[in-house]
């Protein structure tokens, strides 16, 4: 995977699967749009970060399991009715 340089204190590829919110928020700061999904029963958290580009992180309880860089991630792709 590619290393994408979004802002001066952290490159997205090093946000692993399994980190806390609390790990990213000492990384990146508490400024991120939070969105909430909840799909089959499970609910997600997405947190969006716009720096010189916009960097998505998702997490299932506190725990990190996905990250995107300039597209949305498909958690928010999926339509919930």
């Amino acid at each position: 995977m590619a290393s994408f340089f979004v802002s001066c204190r952290k490159s997205i590829s090093e946000f692993t699967p399994g980190m806390s919110k609390q790990e990213v928020i000492d990384a990146w700061g508490d400024k991120a749009i939070k969105t909430f999904r909840t799909i089959d029963g499970r609910t997600f958290e997405v947190w969006q970060y716009n720096f010189k580009h916009r960097c998505y992180l998702v997490f299932e309880n506190d725990r990190l399991i996905e990250t995107s860089l300039g597209n949305p991630p498909p958690i928010l792709r999926i339509k919930v009715y």
